[in-house]
């Protein structure tokens, strides 16, 4: 999925200094529990952030104590562990957003 103009914009726009030029580029999507961000490739440098993106309504209801959320993403492989735990303990998997950062 691309990540639009303005994202297109700042990548050939960037520049650290005078006369220095940065290659930057964003890619943003979704991906399941346990699924794989694409992989961005090309640049020296590429960092992966994730956030839950909903619970599809797995947790139920109530005061919300004892609920948790887990959202991380293994730099190395770009396994995604996403999911949201009730007071019960249960864990059910949510999809993540990601945004994947490169440069060069």
């Amino acid at each position: 999925m691309s990540s639009g103009i303005a994202a297109q914009y700042i990548a050939t726009n960037a520049q650290v200094g005078p006369g220095v030029s940065l290659a930057v580029n964003f890619d943003v999507g979704t991906v399941a529990d346990g699924g794989t961000i694409p992989e961005m490739t090309g640049y020296a440098h590429v960092y992966y952030f994730v956030s839950p993106c909903s619970s599809g309504g797995a947790v139920g209801t109530g005061s919300g104590t004892g609920c948790g959320i887990q959202c991380s993403v293994n730099q190395a492989t770009r396994v995604v562990d996403s999911g949201i735990y009730n007071p019960g303990g249960n864990r059910y998997s949510v999809t993540a957003n990601y945004l994947a950062i490169g440069w060069n």
